[in-house]
Formats: structure tokens, C-alpha cells, sequence
């Protein structure tokens, strides 16, 4: 995780400006030194924010990680990560516009590989090594330094306010002694004289590289960086013009996974990601509060906030972000809707199972108090005992565990032959006779259902005519069903003419290896009594 220290902003933001320095440090280094170059760096008063970019030897930062400060100090004193990659995106940092680079090039110590030395090198390689990017090259030579600095530039900006006497910096035998690289110009050295030892450089571009370790322990007393030599370094480092900044930063905010599709089933997690106007001071922080199922509230620094939901309902997140000049964005809301219960089932048997041994249907239904249910198992007939199993899913995608339910069905007597021995199969749900009559209309009316025991059948047809020649645009007569399936009988009603019955004959037959069965019933539509009132039977008859 980043760290960083933010400080003098009460002043700057009640106007609306922001002192634009802001420092982030890039280092291969013992994560406590680069606590105490921190520290250093916050004395002088300069930065508003001092940043630690996590460690260069563990991973590559992005250009993400230091687009947001205007300058940047990259070391290393361990070996990088990727020493290519470090050294291409400190390059594609300074390439972007308003931005300021000082590189210590302590990094170029070529370490015997001897014990207790035989670590690879702590050197930034990359574009950054190279001109224009860099002050010094590595010339492959180690060795101690003086300890002595000499303006090689007296009158350069970077020697503002800095007490030459009190500047003191660490040293030891395998400090660099760079070359000084095409087109740089050097601006101090290590000594005096011919033999002198690059110590600060000015790029072909303007970056800047310092021959020194900048983490070294602080104080003269241990021997090495002095308050002096980070007032030095901080002067590597122009001064941004101050930023008037009246333009609150933007936030969005996006649930994950997402949802289905307007509820979630498991946890989700709403990311909120803010960014400020492109000449704008910065997101410093985004401010969140749950309301509703779940409910709480925090405070993010930095432009992009994580929030899990966790309580089933309806939670709204409520969430805004604050620039660095003080820019408060208008609140938005996004609502989750999380639903991890299953619907409860219920099976239910229609009719109840009865000594006709006719067919019963089984369905199923389902309660969901959050999201609703969405399906449930189709309907199952069952014309044979038997267990029907079924599920139901809610709006969120939860499925229930299946449910079952178990009936038995009980066949029906045969019916008597007449020598007193049992004949072919049984056909039920022939109406009694007289029972089957037609309202007249013209509209189709279920007459029967027949249906034979399963597994007792080998062979099942029903069929029906009518007393009437058909009409050709009409279907008068349906039977649905195939096979050993039972058949529903669908018949057409008539307007019928002065004095004429309609009259259906249906037959149905069914076989086996002990014999046949036929039953045959009639459905009857008789004709309405003469009122000899013409007139009406002709309005009845187009009606």
C-alpha cells in the first residue's frame, strides 16, 4: 500500500489553490530507510504530499502509480525488480507534461561479486539510462568519494539557500564513478581537479542525476546525509506554479460481479473510481455511507474506494469525492440488491389419487420474499404411481434443492366379460350415458378424458364422428394425445337447424395379450323446442 503524508492544506484549499509540489519516492531499498527519506523531505517544507511508491524490488509501479505527482525521486540500493522496466516508465513519467525527475544514480555501483557482495547490481537500466534522459552513465568503476562537494555551476537555481558548510552526504568504496553522459552538463563534482568525480548532473532533457545515496541514516553524527544535502535535493525539483482548482472531481461507481439481472446472490462489490478535471489539483479522497439493509460509512484516500455488501435487501451506497483544493463532488447513489436465499417449494397433487385410478397432476410453487421467484418445474402427470420432483429459481438465479413428492395411484377393477373372466384392458373416463350433453354455441367444449392403465395396454385408439357432413373450415372434432398417452376429446357445438340433433358417437379401443376392449359413448347438442318464432330462431341462428 502507498504511503504518504499530506500537509499545509487548510490555507490553499479555503481559495481554491493548491501548492502543486508533490513528491513521490521510488526506491530498491530497505523500506525503513525509505521511511526516514520521507521524513527528510517533509522538513523542508516543499511537497505537499511525500509519497512512498511500494517497493521497486518487489515489484514495477505503472505509470498509474506516479502520473498523480509533479515530481519524482527514483534510487536504488538493492537490485530492481525489472531494472528495464523501472527505467522505461520513469522515462514515460518525465515524457508527460509538467513533470519533474531527479535520479540517483547511485544505482550505477557496479558491487564486486564477492561476499558479502555477490548481489546483482542495484542499477537502473532502461531509456532513463540513456540520453537524453541521463546526466552520468555507468562506466563500470567503483570506489570511495571525498565527501567534498564543489560547484562545477555556482550560479545554478539548485544551490538556493543551501549552506555549502553544513552539506554533508554518504560516502563509502563502492560508490559510483560515473561518466558523464552526451549532452549532460555537469553542474558539481565529488573533489576538486582533474580527478574530480561527477556528483550532480543536468540531462540532455533536463532530468536530473545525483552520484550520491540519498537513504543513507540522517545526522553528522552517523557520518552521512546532512539537513542541508535534502534542501540540495529538493532544489533538484522547480517549482510548480500554484493550481487554482473550482472543479470538483467526477466518481462512477460499478458493481462486481454484476448483477442478474438486477440482483445479486452473492457478494458483490461496489468499486467507486474518481478522477479530477485534467488541470485540476488531484482526487484526495472519496467518502462512502450504506444506507438501508447494510449500513455504515468510511472515508478512502486516494481515487478509488472498495465497499462489499454483505446483508441481504435492498442497500443504497451513497458516495462523493473531494479533491485536493477542496472540491466537493454532488453525492450519487447506486442501489444493490442482493437476494442469497433460495425460494421455499411446495408440491402439490391434483386431484388426490382415488379408486378410479384416474391421472393426477403434480405442480409446483414457490415463495421468495426478496427478489420473487422467477420458474418452478413445469406441471407432471403422473398416470401411474410414481414420484414427481421439481425446483424452483428466484429473480436472483438462487434454485431451490429439489423437492418430491410420491403417489400412488390404485388401478381400478377390471370390468367383467361376460363368461365371468376378466377381458383386455380397462378404459376409464367414459361418461356415463345420458351424461355427456353440448350447450349449443359454437365454440369447442371438452367432452372426456380416457386414458387405460399403464403398463397394461399394448395397443390405445379413440376416435369420433358426428352426425353432421363435416365443414370444411371448421375442426369440429379434436383428440389429443398419441399412443398409450391419454386422450382428451375436444367437440364443437353447433347453431343446429329447426328440428335436428348433433349427435358425436366416440370409440375407443385398447388391446393386449388377453384380449380387446371397446367402449363407445355419445355426446348429444339436442335442438332447442320450436317456439314458432321464426324471427328468433333466425337471430339465434347468427349469433
Amino acid at each position: 500500500m502507498k504511503s504518504s503524508i499530506h500537509c499545509g492544506f487548510i490555507l490553499a484549499m479555503a481559495a481554491g489553490l493548491l501548492n502543486a509540489d508533490t513528491l513521490a519516492l521510488v526506491a530498491a531499498d530497505n523500506p525503513t530507510i525509505v521511511q526516514n527519506v520521507q521524513q527528510a523531505f517533509i522538513a523542508t517544507g516543499k511537497f505537499t504530499t511525500v509519497a512512498i511508491i511500494p517497493d521497486a524490488e518487489l515489484s514495477t509501479p505503472v505509470l498509474a502509480d506516479l502520473q498523480p505527482y509533479t515530481h519524482v525521486l527514483a534510487w536504488a540500493s538493492g537490485a530492481p525488480f525489472d531494472r528495464v522496466a523501472l527505467g522505461n516508465v520513469l522515462a514515460d513519467y518525465y515524457d508527460l507534461p509538467g513533470k519533474h525527475l531527479t535520479v540517483a544514480t547511485y544505482a550505477d555501483s557496479t558491487i564486486p561479486k564477492v561476499p558479502p557482495f555477490n548481489l546483482p547490481d542495484p542499477e537502473i537500466q532502461g531509456r532513463i539510462s540513456a540520453a537524453p534522459y541521463a546526466g552520468f552513465t555507468n562506466s563500470g568503476l567503483i570506489g570511495d568519494l571525498s565527501g567534498s562537494l564543489v560547484p562545477v555551476v555556482p550560479g545554478d537555481p539548485i544551490w538556493a539557500g543551501v549552506d555549502l558548510t553544513q552539506l554533508f552526504y554518504f560516502e563509502n568504496q563502492y560508490m559510483a564513478h560515473p561518466s558523464l553522459a552526451a549532452g549532460a552538463t555537469l553542474i558539481a563534482a565529488d573533489g576538486s581537479g582533474g580527478s574530480a568525480i561527477g556528483l550532480i548532473a543536468r540531462s540532455q532533457n533536463g532530468v536530473t542525476s545525483v552520484n550520491f545515496y540519498p537513504g543513507g541514516p540522517q545526522g553528522e553524527s552517523a557520518g552521512n546525509n546532512s539537513a542541508a544535502l535534502f534542501k540540495l535535493l529538493t532544489n533538484t525539483f522547480p517549482s510548480a506554479p500554484p493550481v487554482t482548482d473550482t472543479i470538483p472531481p467526477t466518481s462512477s461507481a460499478a458493481v462486481q460481479p454484476a448483477p442478474n439481472p438486477k440482483w445479486n446472490n452473492s457478494n458483490p462489490t461496489v468499486v467507486i473510481t474518481a478522477i479530477d478535471n485534467p488541470s485540476g489539483s488531484g482526487v484526495k479522497q472519496i467518502s462512502v455511507s450504506l444506507t438501508g439493509a447494510q449500513t455504515g460509512s468510511s472515508v478512502v484516500p486516494g481515487n478509488t474506494a472498495s465497499i462489499t455488501v454483505t446483508t441481504e435487501g435492498t442497500t443504497n451506497v451513497n458516495y462523493f469525492a473531494t479533491d485536493n483544493a477542496g472540491n466537493v463532488e454532488a453525492t450519487k447513489t447506486l442501489t444493490v440488491f442482493l437476494d442469497k436465499t433460495p425460494p421455499t417449494v411446495t408440491a402439490t397433487v391434483s386431484p388426490a389419487p382415488n379408486p378410479s385410478g384416474a391421472p393426477v397432476t403434480v405442480t409446483f410453487t414457490g415463495t421468495d420474499s426478496l427478489s420473487g421467484v422467477n420458474s418452478c418445474t413445469m406441471p407432471i402427470t403422473l398416470t401411474a404411481s410414481g414420484t414427481a420432483t421439481g425446483t424452483c429459481t428466484d429473480n436472483a438465479g438462487n434454485t431451490s434443492a429439489p423437492v418430491s413428492k410420491t403417489v400412488t395411484i390404485v388401478d381400478p377393477p377390471p370390468a367383467p366379460s361376460p363368461t365371468g373372466g376378466s377381458t383386455g384392458p380397462v378404459i376409464h373416463g367414459a361418461p356415463d350415458a345420458g351424461k355427456c350433453v353440448l350447450r349449443p354455441g359454437s365454440e369447442m367444449i371438452h367432452a372426456a378424458t380416457l386414458w387405460v392403465d399403464a403398463g397394461k395396454a399394448s395397443s390405445f385408439d379413440v376416435t369420433a364422428t358426428s352426425s353432421e357432413s363435416q365443414d370444411n373450415d371448421k375442426d369440429d372434432i379434436r383428440i389429443r394425445g398419441t399412443g398409450l398417452q391419454p386422450r382428451e376429446i375436444w367437440l364443437r357445438s353447433e347453431f343446429l337447424k329447426k328440428g335436428t340433433d348433433l349427435i358425436y358417437t366416440i370409440t375407443a379401443k385398447a388391446a393386449n395379450q388377453s384380449g380387446q376392449t371397446t367402449v363407445t359413448f355419445t355426446c348429444t347438442e339436442t335442438h332447442p323446442k320450436d317456439t314458432g318464432d321464426d324471427d328468433k330462431d333466425h337471430d339465434h341462428e347468427n349469433h
